[in-house]
């Protein structure tokens, strides 16, 4: 096996950003579907920057998930980690575009549905960095999955990286944020 410059694992999502610029969602008319989710958009970046990467990501088996594998393959990055469910659809968030934090209305499906199989041993013991977000942590069982996860690749030597990109309203409470996502970045520290 390639040795994996960085393994992205997290959420993979389709984004609809509203056109109209410092408006509340609410007054937005319409939308421009992007690729989304910060471990995607580190994993184009770095494939376009000539880095081995493999995302890990779950998307349903519809048009959005053909959409989003669609446009990781026309980079180059490797997609075979990429479960598609026939039970869940795809993530979407709605996006307001503001000049300070967006408003932001998230309709979470298959994006949390990450299971340990995606990430096999061997991958992690060829990985350079292994990149989440606080998203991706917010729920289970991607929670689980990548906490057991980003531990096995840091105990085999492997730096990890996460986008602390936290939003109060994916989480039960701030003090389980912190909690969960304090493992990795101290390792990072």
């Amino acid at each position: 096996m390639d040795k994996i410059d960085i393994l992205c694992v997290g959420e993979v999502l389709v984004d609809f950003i509203g056109h109209q610029e410092g408006v509340l969602i609410n007054e937005t008319r319409d939308y421009h579907r992007y690729l989304g989710g910060s471990p995607t958009n580190v994993a184009m970046n770095s494939t376009r920057l000539g880095l081995n990467t493999i995302m890990v990501a779950t998307v349903g088996n519809d048009g959005f998930g053909s959409y989003i594998t669609e446009r990781l393959t026309s980079v180059g990055i490797n997609t075979s980690h990429i479960k598609i469910l026939d039970d869940k659809s795809t993530s979407v968030i709605f996006v307001s575009r503001s000049q300070g934090t967006p408003d932001f209305i998230p309709y979470r499906a298959a994006d949390c549905c990450i299971y340990e199989e995606q990430i096999s041993s061997e991958i992690l013991s060829n990985t350079t960095i292994f990149h989440t977000t606080c998203f991706a942590l917010s729920k289970n069982p991607a929670q689980k999955t990548i906490l057991k996860k980003a531990q096995e690749a840091y105990d085999l030597g492997c730096k990890l990286s996460i986008d602390v990109n936290y939003a109060r309203k994916l989480w039960k409470s701030q003090k389980k944020r912190s909690r969960l996502s304090k493992p990795i970045a101290n390792s990072i520290l």
